[in-house]
């Protein structure tokens, strides 16, 4: 507990808040003492003080200045030790005149505060012991023209001043103590709040991504689509979907076994990944061996295109893995929309005209884009589909 407490009383390091704080403390304080140091050397003068009044006058204006920069200055703490200064010299002055009864020596005990906020705990209690060993000096000793204080008021004077500078010591280590815990607290609620938000984002990304190609799975399809959906309404632009299938995958899995049908699958997500637009257009696995490409702001003409193009890639790719070699198809079947309410029953009825014409692909002899019930594009006569026994 005592070494706590003697962390928190002699510790205590520079924060950006604390230099803030000091500011703001610094500003509301020079307000107040200089409308009182001018009154009082108001007084001072209609009481035909000369002196003090020249004293307090001339450090009301010095006031002025100093709050004038502390305004302008991104290095304030030189102006504070300034202030701190010329405040001491004026307090021992005035301790060493003693005024009427020796009131004077009571603004002492303004000044530990003062230098604890303006200059923080280290600083700050190194000037209130100085100003202490001042006083020590002033009272203990006897100096020409220094008011005459009995003893027993230097003896109260002196508990009460070491207390007072004890006190606001301990108060502003302690102040500042519990402050750093509550930053160190709040980072840590930050960091754990960024580790769980790390966290949601990781298994929001893993709920809607197929874990084997990397690609979009059908658990955002219907959102996304729908998003998709109101902007075609909005800018009056198409909508295209492509649904590709590979040809003969059942074929292949059980000749060649999953391993060598899921590479297929990762070769074939790649294929079409970079056939697309990678900021607008995206992929979604849509079943087993099946594709769905969403095209925004595509017509129809640009979307039978583009799975041609695909198309024409897969079967020029000979794809080989495990002692497998195998001239890889596919079938397309495309659809478009240019304009319909952004519902599940436009996306429902999207996708089944997507299915329907890739089922169309499919029975007319595969290996071809289907993009109505009337057109198709067909492979060349020379393009078919070729399944090879392993390589010996």
């Amino acid at each position: 507990m005592f070494h706590r407490l003697k962390a928190a009383v002699f510790f205590h390091p520079e924060d950006a808040y604390d230099m803030q704080q000091r500011r703001i403390f610094m500003r509301f304080l020079l307000v107040p003492a200089l409308c009182v140091t001018f009154l009082f050397g108001i007084a001072d003068l209609i009481d035909t003080d000369w002196l003090e009044a020249s004293i307090k006058l001339g450090f009301a204006i010095f006031l002025l200045a100093v709050l004038f920069r502390l305004q302008r200055t991104t290095q304030p703490n030189g102006w504070y030790r300034l202030t701190l200064a010329v405040f001491a010299v004026l307090l021992v002055s005035w301790l060493f005149a003693g005024g009427n009864n020796g009131e004077k020596m009571l603004w002492l005990y303004i000044f530990p505060a003062c230098a604890l906020f303006a200059l923080g705990h280290t600083e700050g209690s190194y000037w209130n012991i100085g100003l202490y060993l001042i006083c020590l000096v002033v009272l203990c000793f006897e100096w020409p023209g220094r008011y005459s204080y009995s003893v027993p008021t230097i003896l109260r004077f002196f508990i009460s001043f070491a207390m007072v500078i004890v006190t606001a010591a301990i108060y502003e280590g302690l102040r500042h103590h519990f402050h750093t815990r509550l930053i160190e607290e709040q980072q840590v609620l930050l960091a754990e709040q960024q580790r769980l938000q790390q966290a949601n984002a990781r298994i929001e990304r893993l709920a809607s991504t197929d874990p084997l190609t990397g690609l979009y799975n059908r658990s955002i399809l219907v959102d996304r689509l729908r998003a998709n959906l109101a902007s075609t309404c909005t800018t009056g632009s198409s909508l295209a979907l492509i649904l590709c299938d590979i040809d003969h995958f059942k074929g292949i899995n059980d000749t060649y076994g999953h391993l060598v049908g899921d590479e297929m699958l990762l070769c074939t997500a790649h294929l079409l990944q970079n056939l697309v637009r990678p900021t607008v257009d995206w992929i979604v696995r849509y079943g087993g061996e099946e594709f769905l490409i969403v095209l925004p702001e595509t017509d129809e003409a640009s979307a039978v295109q583009l799975a041609e193009q695909m198309r024409q890639t897969l079967a020029n790719q000979v794809f080989q893995s495990r002692g497998a070699t195998i001239i890889m198809t596919a079938s397309f079947g495309v659809v478009s929309i240019n304009t319909a309410p952004a519902n599940t029953e436009t996306i429902t009825h999207l996708l089944y005209q997507a299915d329907t014409r890739l089922y169309q692909a499919k029975r007319t002899g595969r290996n071809r884009v289907v993009a109505t019930a009337s057109s198709m594009i067909c492979p060349a006569e020379n393009e078919h589909v070729q399944v090879q026994a392993p390589v010996q």
